[in-house]
């Protein structure tokens, strides 16, 4: 592969999310926009992260057979209280793991 001043706009990540009730926990493929540095510091700010609004601001699809809106995130993230946080978590793991390859 070979660098690129501009990277894809958005990749995929797959998370896994706890479900009660359940043994075995359920994964999700999320698409997620690419941000810069500049605009990832942005997006953290000096007084933490909120992680529901860091998804809301990343996400561009997903696989789950409803339609990604913010009603339908917000019932997610609602319901599924790892969900924010895994996408903060495995966007930042993928983010920088990227940066360490190149």
């Amino acid at each position: 592969m070979k660098l690129t001043l501009n990277p894809n706009p958005t990749f995929e990540l797959n998370i896994s999310i706890p479900v009660a009730g359940q043994l075995e926990n359920a994964d999700v493929t999320l698409t997620v926009k690419h941000y810069p540095q500049s605009k990832l510091n942005d997006l953290l700010g000096e007084d933490g992260i909120i992680y529901a609004d860091f998804a809301r601001e990343v996400l561009a699809g997903w696989d789950l057979d409803e339609e990604l809106t913010p009603q339908n995130l917000d019932k997610v993230v609602d319901n599924y209280p790892h969900f924010a946080r895994a996408v903060f978590e495995e966007y930042g793991k993928e983010y920088y793991k990227a940066a360490e390859k190149n």
